[in-house]
């Protein structure tokens, strides 16, 4: 059986004194997301749909058609849980899952 090793690295951005990209490795699926520059809380919003894809039940992880759904309902979840964080502010992030 194939095994899968991973790690990953981040700095902070000249421009940012926190840190914004988040990581989550759990084969077989694997993700990063990177708070949007600019954004007053780009962390939360990486870190945030990472936390979500945590929730998806592995079942899930194979059916393109499920996991279009999860994530479609992780980016409504996280756009609302966002602005009440941050009301007054824009926060966003990047995300790449395979």
């Amino acid at each position: 059986r194939p095994r899968i090793e991973s790690g990953w690295a981040s700095l902070c951005g000249a421009s940012h004194s926190r840190k914004q990209d988040a990581g989550f490795a759990l084969a077989p699926f694997f993700a990063v997301a990177d708070g949007v520059g600019g954004g007053s809380a780009g962390e939360l919003a990486s870190s945030q749909m990472l936390a979500w894809c945590r929730t998806i039940p592995r079942s899930a992880w194979k059916h393109t058609e499920s996991l279009s759904l999860w994530l479609r309902q992780a980016d409504d979840a996280l756009a609302r849980s966002l602005q009440a964080l941050n009301p007054d502010g824009v926060s966003a992030t990047t995300f790449a899952g395979v």
